[in-house]
């Protein structure tokens, strides 16, 4: 009888030790996952089509002098690009110029529905991507659409602001 008592109290403590490791191992992982999501070089990443460089090559002295102000976010885009079909790559040029001095993350929403047709990784001050890819393939005529530019501080990406800038997203044959 006391070995059979001896048997079932071990038998608990061994199921009360796998409950609290379970509960400590549950802890961990979700310490871990926040600690993750803590991190916001986690949540940004670069965009895989950067390039380095400038795309505009007139004179910018006075954008440059403008820009040097730390609360002006800058940009440039095409606001009328090319796609020759809805699932082909069309010019949109966007670069972060490199007197910038934010982070940006550049987002394509269509006016009409509000969707977002691109959505990039994120460009520091003097990348640009030429050409991209929209997630939706789109049906051939002239789109209406706004680009919005999310800025964010370059050592920490805390979230500074946006600027937004309309877009006709031509596609397909206008003839």
């Amino acid at each position: 009888m006391e070995h059979h008592k001896s048997h079932n109290v071990f038998k608990s403590f061994i199921i009360v030790s796998c409950i609290l490791l379970l509960i400590i191992f549950t802890l961990c992982l979700l310490f871990l996952i926040k600690k993750k999501q803590d991190n916001p070089l986690q949540i940004f990443a670069p965009d895989p089509n950067v390039k380095i460089g400038s795309i505009h090559t007139g004179d910018r002295e006075q954008q440059i002098e403008d820009a040097n102000n730390k609360g002006l976010v800058t940009f440039v885009l095409n606001s009328t690009p090319y796609f020759e079909t809805g699932s082909s790559e069309g010019n949109i040029n966007i670069e972060n110029p490199p007197e910038n001095q934010n982070r940006l993350i550049c987002e394509l929403k269509l006016n009409e529905t509000g969707e977002v047709l691109y959505k990039s990784g994120y460009l520091d001050p003097g990348q640009y991507i030429d050409y991209i890819e929209l997630d939706k393939n789109m049906p051939d005529g002239i789109h209406e659409a706004t680009a919005y530019f999310y800025a964010y501080e370059i050592e920490t990406n805390k979230y500074i602001g946006n600027v937004a800038a309309e877009v006709k997203l031509y596609i397909g044959n206008m003839g």
